[in-house]
Parts: C-alpha cells; structure tokens; sequence
C-alpha cells in the first residue's frame, strides 16, 4: 500500500467518524440516529413521552423507554390520531396513537461555537388536526438562518387529546406539550441548545397553547420568552361544564355511557374519530362561535387556572418578552368552511342579532353591506370576524403586556404568489388567509413544490430573522442585522410590524374599528 493510499484511508476514516459524530447524539434514553443536510441537521421522531395507549389513553403523560441500540431519527413518524381537512401542506403522512414525538433541527455542528438558542414550536388545527411530520414545518431554514436550535412538538388532539369529564381530568395535549418542554430542559444540551434560553412559539391552536403556557405557572422556568401567532383569542378556551356536556355527547356517541373509563379505552381510534366528529357538530345557537374551537384545553383551576385572556388582563402571566400577531384575512377560510352557501342580507343579520344581542345594530353600523354584496355578505362577515376574533383582541393583548414586559405586534399582509391552498381553500388564493405567514418564518415553500414570487424570499429572511433574533436576545432586531427596526409596542404610539413586500413599521393598524371593539367588549356568541 503506497504512502498516498494510506494518506486517503486515514482521511475517509476521519471524515467518516466526523459524519458519524454529527449524524449521532446521545440523549438520556439512549443513542439518536439523525440525518446531516446541507446546512443543518435533522433528527426525526425523538420519543419524549410513551406512547398513549392501553391503560395510559386519557391519562398524564409518562417517561418514555430507554433504548439500546441507535434510534432510527432519519424520517418522520406518525402524527396523533386526526381526520385532517387542512390545507395539504399541513396534513401528516401518517398517524397513530403512538405520536409523543418532536422533531429537532440544529445547525451544521461546526458551526456550533457555543450552546445555541432553542426554539420551541406547537403547530396549529384547531387543536384536532396537524402536527410535526409536514414539510411545512421544516426546520432546516429557520435553524441555520439565526443559529437556533428548532423543536416541533406532536400532541394528542382532539377527544384523545383534551376529553374531560368527573373521571378524566383532562388537559392531555396540554400536559403533552410541558413534557416535550421537560424534555428540552434534560436533552437539548446534546443537541447544542441552551436550555436556559428557550423561545415557544405556535399558530392558530398553537397559538393558543402559547398564551396558556404564558397563563399556567406550572409552565413558568420552561421558557425564557414567547410568540404567539393568529391566536383566536376572543373564542375562550372550554370551562369544565362546557367540556363535560361534549364529554357526554362523545361517550353516548361512542357506545359507551359517560365516565366509563374502560368502555372508552375499549374503542379503537377510527371509532373514536368518528364518535369525535359528530359530537362536535351540534351546534349550540346560543353560542354559534363556540362551534369554531370545539376542542381546546379546559379551565380546570390547577394546570390551566383560568381564562388566559382574564389571567392576562388581569397581570397575571410569565413576564417574558412576547412577540404577538395576526395575519390580514383570518377569517376567509372558517367563514366559508362554516357558511358553504351565500349568506343573503335577511341570514347576516339574523346572525349579526343571535351573536351581538342588544350591540348588534351597532355592529350593523360598523360593517354595512356593499349594494354588490347584498346577496352573499360573507366577505363582510370575514372582515368582521377578523376584527372581533382576532385582529382587535391581538391588540388589546399587546396593550396589557406592554407595560409589563417587552412587547412586540406584528400583522402579515401579504397574499402568497403560490397556491399550498388545495381545492378546500380556493378562496384564500386572492387573501392572506390564516396561516399565510408559517411558509416565510420556515422558509419552507420550495420544500412543498412551490416557487418564491418576486420578494418572497426576501420576506421570509427578514421574518426568519426577526424570530430568531427574538429566540437569541429577547429583542427581534438584534444580534443579527435587520433592514428596519422593529419597534417595541406601546399603546400611545400604536406602532406594529407589517410584514408584507416591503416590510415597514405601521402606525394605527385597524386603530378605529378596534377602538370601537373595546368600547364594546369581547364577551359575544362563544359562552
């Protein structure tokens, strides 16, 4: 063997233990095989909790097995248990009831100087669909672009997830989600993170989950700051007699009388599915919005004490610095899921009367008909969900906050020049529907078979920088430069971000219609 083949063995040797080093990470449950892109690695599938079946379906989550040879980390597992309707790049490839993962992403190891931010996502679905196995929660972008450790977190949905009853205590996906956090705080380190800097964030439903971790001090001492992104806040999370009325329409659903633990555990997941499905659609008239988040958390006085919005207003919330937003057209796409048929000028304001009582000819006044949409007012009943669910409480929020912790508004109002929409959706190719933002902070459209338009890339730089200098300093303008300064939000000055083609700081978004909803109040049509 000549001196230069020996040179060359020794050098495929060295570089094959460096790949090998970096393909695997020892955590506390045993060895990790993940997968080295580019520019980041990826480790898929990472079992944080046991799975939740048998004698552990609707119960806490428990400690995980330990394993003894690598764990196969290279591709997604399954998402928990759905019947998914999402637009396509949301909808998992799999499920099953064995789903208590996470997803972990990090930078390319050498890169790795020091422990590195971690940042933390729920992904939304009206708490009953999605979850970590899409391309469109890629982390690899995000990751590389702030040199931040990504986390995306599965959690049980829907009634597996968040039934409650005198015999289930409830809060399951909630619970879920602070194991995935424990998790972070033991494994993260092999990883490169630093568990002591670790940003949550989360949409729609995830969005949610955010606001009630900033809300349970059982989370506090997991996270070090927060973004919450389209938030529904207005619609309330369930109280504990909201839940059990569904709790019974479930189990008589599902064959089985309420409380009966073992009948309940005795179904199989298409049976519960199913008995899911047709217990969420009655529709209470008295409380027509309710219908929009038929499974959420339950205020149970111990993991969720109450309200977030009340805990919040009220001061009572994780003073951690706190990104918060919306996205231009929020309510497109669940006002013509819910209203498939033209809504005439007789039906809106038999709706605008059952929902706003005694203020709805004020909300009439706010929102009148254009002559040309007389006979489908259902783009005014968008506006106005936006406002009212969304947008105008978002704001509210953020003014509570800011003067207890540094807060930071944003809203996107950019409509995507690809179409992820899918045939469910056609309406929101001309809007910025909800979720418009998630492929610009993942950097994720080209990975869907999607194409940038013109500035898109550049968008989802400078969104992409903003959270992960948010993740690394608290602040999103810093440590990595930005082209405009995000000014931090208060009351007097009404300033947010608008994240859109350019991107520029906003002055008084939406300023009189919100200021005519606080006037108002935001105690309609959900209790």
């Amino acid at each position: 063997m000549t001196f230069n083949h020996c040179l060359l063995v020794l050098l495929s040797t060295l570089i094959a233990c460096t790949l090998a080093s970096e393909n695997i990470v020892t955590i506390a449950n045993g060895q990790v095989n993940g997968i080295v892109y580019d520019t980041a690695r990826a480790f898929y599938g990472i079992p944080y909790a046991a799975p939740p079946v048998g004698n552990l379906r609707w119960s806490a989550p428990q400690e995980p097995q330990s394993w003894t040879t690598p764990l196969n980390a290279t591709w997604y597992k399954p998402n928990c248990p759905q019947l998914c309707d999402l637009p396509p790049l949301c909808c998992p490839f799999q499920v099953s009831e064995d789903c208590l993962v996470l997803d972990v992403y990090t930078p390319r190891l050498d890169t790795i100087v020091t422990p590195r931010p971690v940042m933390v996502f729920f992904p939304g679905g009206r708490f009953e669909q999605g979850g970590s196995s899409t391309p469109l929660y890629n982390g690899d972008f995000l990751a590389n672009r702030t040199q931040v450790i990504v986390v995306i977190v599965n959690y049980r949905l829907g009634a597996l997830g968040w039934l409650a009853d005198d015999a289930i205590s409830g809060n399951f996906g909630f619970l879920d989600q602070q194991a995935a956090l424990r998790w972070v705080q033991s494994n993260i380190a092999a990883f490169g993170g630093n568990n002591s800097q670790v940003t949550i964030f989360g949409q729609s439903a995830g969005g949610t989950s955010v606001f009630t971790h900033m809300t349970s001090p059982s989370s506090w001492g997991l996270f070090q700051s927060a973004i919450m992104e389209s938030n529904p806040i207005q619609l309330r999370l369930k109280t504990m007699k909201q839940m059990k009325y569904l709790a019974h329409r479930f189990a008589e659903d599902l064959g089985c009388r309420p409380n009966d633990l073992k009948c309940l555990r005795s179904q199989n997941v298409s049976a519960i599915l199913e008995a899911q499905h047709s217990s969420q659609t009655f529709l209470n008239p008295l409380m027509p919005l309710a219908a929009f988040y038929p499974w959420t958390p339950v205020v149970d006085g111990t993991v969720v004490p109450e309200q977030p919005w009340d805990a919040t207003l009220a001061g009572k919330f994780n003073k951690v610095p706190f990104i918060l937003g919306t996205v231009e057209d929020e309510g497109v796409m669940f006002i013509d899921s819910a209203f498939p048929n033209p809504m005439d000028t007789l039906e809106y304001n038999a709706f605008i009367d059952v929902v706003f009582t005694k203020n709805a000819t004020k909300v009439k006044e706010m929102y009148p008909i254009p002559p040309y949409e007389a006979k489908d007012t259902r783009p005014v009943v968008s506006v106005m969900g936006t406002d009212y669910i969304w947008v105008c409480p978002t704001r509210y929020t953020a003014r509570a906050m800011a003067d207890i912790t540094p807060t930071f508004l944003y809203h996107f109002n950019h409509v995507l020049d690809f179409n992820p929409w899918g045939p469910l959706y056609t309406e929101c190719i001309t809007a910025a529907c909800h979720g418009s933002e998630l492929p610009f902070v993942f950097g994720s459209t080209p990975l869907g078979g999607f194409a940038w338009g013109p500035g898109e890339y550049e968008l989802s730089e400078i969104m992409a920088t903003y959270w992960g200098n948010f993740a690394t300093s608290g602040n999103p303008n810093h440590p990595y430069p930005v082209l405009q300064q995000w000014p931090q939000y208060q009351a007097a000055s009404n300033i947010d971000m608008e994240f859109s083609i350019p991107t520029k700081p906003f002055v008084g978004y939406l300023n009189s219609i919100c200021n005519d909803w606080d006037a108002l109040g935001y105690d309609y049509g959900d209790d």
